[in-house]
């Protein structure tokens, strides 16, 4: 459509939906070619230019959601305000920038960048972005349900993308398989810290501030992990606070609370069934995906590397309830006293081919 030859006239709304449209797909051309540039680097140079490009997609984002404003006014004044999905644009940005969240930190797992005392805070970390990208795909998927039916029910001609449902259905699987998978092996790392079968992490329990710093070490290295993120509206990244709650429920692993050796000798308690259920729901989501196939996650072009991603996810699920089985065997029944010396963990070398997804650092169990 054409503008009014006359300036001064009011642009009709078709017309502002065309223009505003324009307007986020050239603000936006840089920064999705910037992702894609990003993706053929190697995982060195990948991970260190996301943390970049992360920036200026959470700038797209608030731009997004100006033109949204706009959008919905334009849409209002066409009465078709129901067709419209509420901050559409923003939303797309929004997915996007938590993928990228995700990355960064699947890759700092590959690249054996975290410490294992760090394991499980990290993965509480990933689990939780993961969660917040699936409530958006979710809030996507019932509006496209709900303009489905409303179609449907008024006998419209309206044409609805039939694929879109397989899409949206392994987009959540793959969120919920990443969360719930990154949420057990969380709750995996905090017992194993409890239990000393990792190394000690001496910069939580050092609370003072150091010659050449005063804030404690511990608070340091929080920054320093949390810190392509601290910038990002809105929040991303967690507090040190929000992390240690769920991750040292126990205190100190040095100086445990005493609940802990009755918990952890009790098979029913919620520190085991709270694992035990994020690893049942992981399982099922990456059955769930690999049922859907590659055409549903829109990944035809590498359909035999995606498989073999889907099926490596599920033997890291089975390698991590052997793990998880083989700790509880020993410990469950137990005083609690014993368990230390009786079992040693060996955590895989990023690279060296033991791990069934690098990102995904499965311990293994074993008795001394």
């Amino acid at each position: 459509m054409s503008p009014p030859r006359n300036p001064s006239l009011p642009k009709p709304p078709r017309l502002r939906f065309a223009l505003l449209i324009d307007e986020f797909v050239e603000r936006a051309g840089q920064a999705y070619l910037d992702l894609w540039v990003c993706l053929g680097q190697n995982k060195c140079r990948l991970r260190r230019m996301l943390t970049h490009v992360i920036t200026d997609w959470d700038l797209l984002q608030a731009d997004a959601a100006l033109i949204d404003n706009d959008i919905a006014d334009a849409a209002a004044q066409l009465g078709i305000t129901e067709q419209v999905f509420d901050f559409s644009l923003s939303t797309w940005v929004y997915a996007k920038k938590l993928w990228m969240i995700e990355k960064v930190i699947i890759l700092g797992f590959e690249q054996d960048i975290y410490l294992p005392d760090e394991y499980a805070s990290m993965y509480l970390f990933l689990s939780l972005i993961a969660t917040r990208r699936c409530e958006l795909v979710t809030r996507i998927q019932s509006f496209h349900h709900t303009r489905r039916t409303n179609a449907q029910q008024s006998h419209s001609s309206m044409k609805t993308d039939m694929n879109m449902d397989g899409h949206l259905a392994s987009l959540i699987a793959e969120t919920t398989a990443t969360a719930a998978l990154a949420s057990s092996l969380s709750h995996f790392y905090t017992i194993l810290l409890y239990l000393h079968l990792l190394p000690q992490p001496r910069l939580e329990t050092t609370l003072t501030p150091t010659p050449t710093s005063t804030t404690a070490p511990h608070l340091l290295r929080h920054e320093l992990r949390m810190k392509p993120f601290l910038a990002l509206q809105p929040p991303e990244a967690p507090s040190y606070a929000d992390l240690t709650a769920p991750t040292l429920p126990y205190g100190s692993p040095a100086t445990p609370d005493p609940q802990f050796a009755r918990d952890v000798a009790d098979a029913s308690a919620l520190l085991w069934r709270n694992l035990e259920h994020d690893l049942r729901r992981a399982k099922a989501a990456f059955a769930a995906l690999k049922t859907l196939g590659c055409a549903a996650a829109r990944a035809r072009g590498v359909a035999d590397a995606w498989a073999t991603g889907v099926q490596r996810g599920l033997a890291s699920c089975v390698a991590l309830g052997v793990a998880v089985a083989g700790v509880k065997r020993e410990v469950c029944g137990g005083d609690g006293d014993e368990t230390g010396p009786r079992l040693r963990v060996e955590i895989p070398a990023a690279g060296e081919g033991l791990r069934y997804v690098e990102g995904w650092v499965v311990a293994r169990v074993v008795k001394k």
